[in-house]
């Protein structure tokens, strides 16, 4: 289980702590019935920890008080300790006000209150008894020397954390930019990808314009290399012209093909036959020799299409079929 803590709220707990034991500690000695002099620590203890939570918790003086709490402490363990119980041994509770002191100050607050615990009560007791005992003193220095090593690890600790998280603030940021950036780039490849199918489009219409030359009669020049994105946009502009006219006939002028291969006359032969499922016969113009080998080796059935050698006897052939039209089953 992953328990955390802020500074804030381990000092709130801290002022708590305080706050009841000294309480306690005054309930203690109300029952023992203690002297006035015995009971006067734990009480004023009581009420400047108590006012001091408080304080905290509301936020006001929010740097002031820690340090001002230690020093309160500090204050009444050094004089609320019996001297017969400092003369005779060393309570484990001189170290709590450096211990304090590491989780909610630093190592100056930490040797400081280590030394004045030590001064304060040596004053009282004259130099004499178990707190000036060279044993003692060793565990004493010891212990403050093992406290101030662990706020060194937790400040090593809790700085990388802040390093750690500030690089990956860093990361997140250049990450979103970079995302920012690849929408950017994203949409103007689209708004490219658009421009050049606007293009394309465009250079396909000029290149094939479907044009009548007679009374239901369409011309369309076919030029360049038709590819498979070409073949399938002239199908779909001739199949639409031959609908939208109502074409008789659609003359196809090849002599403008700079290839023709195997895959130039499938295209053509199914640009021929989606013509003729349509009605309208096709005459074929100029029509190379290659382009007339690659057809026949298709062995594929294109009907009684018409082919004639040049353009003007296409023309010529057009005249003729408007001028005396042949009836249709």
């Amino acid at each position: 289980m992953h328990i955390s803590m802020t500074q804030r709220q381990a000092g709130i707990g801290l002022l708590a702590i305080a706050s009841a034991g000294a309480w306690l500690a005054t309930v203690a000695a109300l029952l023992q019935r203690a002297s006035m002099i015995d009971l006067l620590p734990n009480l004023v203890g009581g009420l400047l920890f108590t006012g001091l939570l408080l304080a905290y918790r509301a936020n006001w003086l929010a740097s002031i008080i820690p340090p001002l709490t230690i020093s309160i402490y500090t204050l009444i363990l050094i004089f609320g300790i019996p001297a017969d119980f400092v003369v005779n041994q060393v309570s484990l509770a001189i170290i709590t006000p450096a211990l304090l002191a590491a989780v909610l100050l630093d190592f100056r607050w930490i040797l400081g209150c280590g030394l004045a615990i030590f001064l304060g009560l040596g004053l009282r007791v004259g130099w004499q008894g178990a707190i000036v005992s060279p044993t003692n003193v060793v565990i004493f220095i010891a212990c403050l020397a093992m406290i101030c090593v662990i706020r060194l690890v937790t400040t090593t600790a809790l700085r990388s954390s802040q390093q750690n998280q500030r690089r990956a603030e860093e990361a997140l940021a250049v990450a979103e930019a970079r995302s920012r950036e690849a929408e950017g780039a994203n949409r103007e490849l689209q708004q490219q990808a658009e421009a050049q199918k606007r293009m394309l489009d465009l250079i396909d219409a000029l290149e094939t314009p479907v044009t009548p030359i007679a009374d239901g009669v369409l011309l369309a020049p076919i030029l360049g290399y038709i590819d498979a994105r070409r073949a399938s946009h002239l199908n779909r502009r001739i199949l639409d012209a031959v609908y939208k006219q109502r074409a008789q006939l659609i003359v196809m002028d090849l002599s403008g093909l700079t290839e023709a291969d195997i895959s130039v006359a499938s295209a053509l032969i199914q640009m021929i036959q989606s013509v003729r499922l349509l009605g309208t016969d096709v005459l074929l113009c100029g029509v190379s020799g290659s382009l007339a080998m690659a057809m026949a080796k298709m062995d594929l059935p294109i009907g009684d299409v018409q082919t004639v050698a040049t353009p003007q006897a296409a023309l010529e052939y057009a005249r003729q079929r408007s001028a005396a039209p042949k009836a249709r089953a």
